[in-house]
């Protein structure tokens, strides 16, 4: 209202009005409203937001990308118009030029770095801007249309051209249907905000680091479209290379909002240098920070911005009971895709008694890539380009392949934890010996994103039990499964999660894919929680906890515990999915190997601080995976626990030393995860999908078959699937 007033502007005086009823209205719906949450992860409304997808015209994508590349794509454009900041719809150039270089260090472009004025501007306007907007789905949806029917050339030449992307055509066809998907989330996300008064969205700016890789859906669809519909302001922000694509959409995307009469401060490009950038984040600690990158980055940005939304890589490893010329094509391709530039792209293969030569001959046909206009024209995904690359950092423990730029390591053990993952350079760790338990705590530590299991449907189960994966893909010595495979439109949910015991050093929240991007930012509303009371648990499943909601002394914790408990509920057990392949997907267990989840609780803390941790696994089938440490000098807390929680609670009664040295990473017993209950912040409490994804595994298990019902019996029966306990 202040702004418009200054401004004299009514178009935005009507949204601040508009704004102001809605939320009024929310507040006053809150206080009766006693519906639950219903667009999280694996709830009934999330399912049915899969289905009915739109039908990508794959040639016509491939046929304007090719005629981009060859006859609308001018080279000089990206040294004569460089890379500038964008702030408010205006290009600030009076930085300090340099080259713009792409993925593999050649200059490609030039790039304008912020001066210390235009650095200050940026900061002024990250600081003080305030959307005007609720709810822009209708003019953005329309903007997201024509970025695809007039500008799908565009998008995928440019990141070819950046990256070196040989098939960027499959990610926008993906990315048309998973958009679909999470423009319904989002539907169901603001319905909850304006219509139901369960939730507040924050409008706080959001920070964009992308990805170079897949930066076309998960950051200009996922991260921005997805945010500025439901009225988020972005700020992308410049990278060290192959920053030109990212840049050439976000002015092309400021150009057509400013076309749709969109306010042009909802969308900004900051073209700064590192030490810049982290000035502009510490400017504005509420906005959060959504970024897709590798784990040392991901921890580095966390520990100085806290409100950071992380995906990172790690060690993708295949699995196979036999070497076939089948599973020998499966590693081949899972390692060389993209060039090894692939976030599912192997790094570790099994192979029970594999040779060193096989793992040579294995890499023998590898195919070559000229360029990605070669790639394009031909369909390939998996080349190797022929250029020459910075390989001092491979250790001299790899032995290079004779004839290509591939790199092996053969042996009966298994790789040290967090190897390096050498991103764009095809290294491949192979482990000839095959123990089930060790490697099911090789892959708890490293938490790669997928894991391809061949040739063995009990060994596939065992591993899928005993893990917390987000992507496990089951195939045959016949038809293999490849590490690389998951499209999570048809619900073969997608995420990069870091270990779990480490995961607040890296991400504040995992990320699902698909999900709603502005849920990251969202909380409850206070009146809503307020308003429910155990009478609001659904049915009488887990009535039992009604007298351990009854000691709750805050009525916003113990709603949010009965949300929990209803939502629950609803979502677990497993879900099939809606592509051609057979799928399972849902909420799942701890890995089933003894390790537990501690739920550490110092002198001061009270039930409200451990409650909502503890009561997703009272009311499921984890109830025995965790168990809670309390300090011996809190004795209400011990007293409570014993008497409102009884047998479902396993308490050990234990000083901060005691505990510290029992959960030693190194000395003391493997803990699955370590939740410091006394760090609950319960004045904004996230949406129930993403507080129980840092307490719980999610994801898929699919088999390389279609309409495999064998597999979906056998799956299906597993004890991995979170289920509710009665009593």
């Amino acid at each position: 209202l202040i702004k418009a007033q200054r401004q004299n502007n009514k178009c935005i005086l009507f949204e601040a009005v508009k704004q102001s009823i809605a939320y009024t209205t929310s507040y006053i719906r809150a206080v009766v409203s006693s519906s639950p949450l219903t667009m999280s992860f694996a709830s009934s409304q999330y399912v049915k937001c899969f289905g009915k997808l739109p039908s990508p015209n794959v040639k016509s994508l491939r046929e304007k990308t090719l005629k981009y590349l060859a006859s609308e794509f001018q080279p000089e454009l990206w040294h004569k118009d460089p890379v500038v900041t964008l702030l408010k719809g205006d290009r600030l150039q009076n930085g300090t030029e340099t080259n713009t270089l792409d993925a593999f260090g050649r200059v490609n472009g030039r790039i304008l770095h912020a001066n210390s004025t235009e650095v200050g501007n940026i900061i002024q306007h990250v600081k003080n801007y305030r959307s005007p907007y609720t709810d822009l789905r209708s003019k953005i949806r329309e903007v997201e249309k024509v970025l695809i029917s007039d500008h799908a050339g565009f998008l995928i030449g440019n990141q070819a051209l950046d990256f070196g992307k040989q098939d960027g055509v499959t990610e926008i066809e993906e990315a048309i249907m998973a958009n679909e998907v999470e423009r319904r989330l989002n539907d169901i996300l603001l319905s909850d905000e304006v219509e139901k008064g369960t939730i507040e969205i924050r409008r706080d700016i959001a920070f964009v680091g992308c990805v170079s890789n897949f930066s076309n859906f998960l950051d200009l669809f996922r991260k921005v479209v997805r945010n500025l519909e439901l009225g988020v302001p972005c700020v992308v922000l410049s990278r060290s290379n192959t920053t030109q694509h990212m840049y050439r959409w976000t002015e092309l995307l400021s150009r057509l909002l400013q076309h749709h009469d969109i306010d042009p401060g909802m969308l900004s490009y900051a073209s700064c240098k590192l030490d810049d950038i982290k000035k502009i984040l510490a400017s504005n600690p509420s906005g959060h920070m959504l970024i897709t990158c590798s784990r040392d980055l991901a921890a580095t940005i966390k520990s100085e911005h806290p409100n950071t939304i992380a995906s990172t890589g790690g060690p993708n490893t295949l699995v196979s009971t036999e070497l076939t010329p089948k599973t020998s094509e499966a590693i081949r391709f899972s390692a060389t895709i993209e060039h090894s530039g692939q976030c599912t792209a192997l790094r570790h293969a099994i192979v029970p008694s594999c040779s060193e030569d096989e793992v040579r001959q294995m890499f023998d046909d590898v195919q070559t890539a000229t360029d990605p206009t070669a790639s394009l024209q031909c369909g390939q995904f998996a080349g190797i380009f022929d250029i020459k690359q910075n390989v001092e950092d491979i250790t001299e423990s790899y032995t290079k392949h004779p004839n290509q730029q591939v790199y092996y390591r053969v042996g009966d053990e298994l790789p040290d934890d967090g190897i390096e993952e050498y991103w764009r350079r095809v290294v491949v760790d192979v482990t000839t010996k095959l123990d089930v338990d060790s490697l099911a705590a090789w892959l708890v530590r490293n938490q790669p994103i997928s894991l391809a299991i061949n040739g063995d449907k009990k060994m596939a189960c065992e591993l899928f039990e005993k893990t917390s994966l987000v992507v496990y893909t089951v195939g045959t010595l016949e038809n293999p499964a490849l590490t690389c495979q998951a499209r999570p439109q048809e619900a073969e949910v997608f995420g990069e999660f870091p270990v779990r015991r480490e995961l607040a050093r890296y991400t504040k929240f995992p990320v699902i894919v698909p999900s709603s991007t502005p849920s990251y930012n969202a909380s409850y509303n206070v009146a809503y929680l307020e308003s429910l009371e155990p009478s609001s648990l659904s049915g009488t499943k887990v009535s039992y906890i009604k007298e351990l909601l009854d000691v709750v002394e805050s009525k916003y914790v113990r709603g949010y515990c009965i949300v929990i408990a209803n939502y629950l509920m609803d979502a677990v057990g497993p879900k099939t999915g809606f592509g051609s392949r057979t799928t399972l997907w849902g909420l799942q267990r701890p890995p089933i190997i003894g390790m537990m989840t501690n739920l550490r609780c110092g002198p001061n803390t009270t039930v409200d601080n451990v409650l909502p941790s503890l009561i997703p696994f009272i009311i499921t089938n984890a109830r025995d995976q965790v168990q809670v440490s309390v300090d011996p000098s809190n004795k209400a807390l011990i007293e409570r626990l014993r008497t409102y929680g009884g047998e479902r609670v396993k308490m050990l009664e234990e000083d901060e030393s005691l505990f510290s040295k029992r959960t030693d990473r190194v000395n003391g017993k493997p803990a699955y995860n370590v939740v410091h209950t006394d760090d609950a912040d319960m004045k904004e409490l996230p949406l129930v999908g993403q507080f129980l994804s840092l307490l719980f595994p999610m994801g898929h298990i699919k088999s390389t078959d279609s309409n495999d019902q064998e597999f979906i019996n056998y799956f299906s029966s597993s004890s991995k699937w979170l289920a509710i306990a009665e009593e």
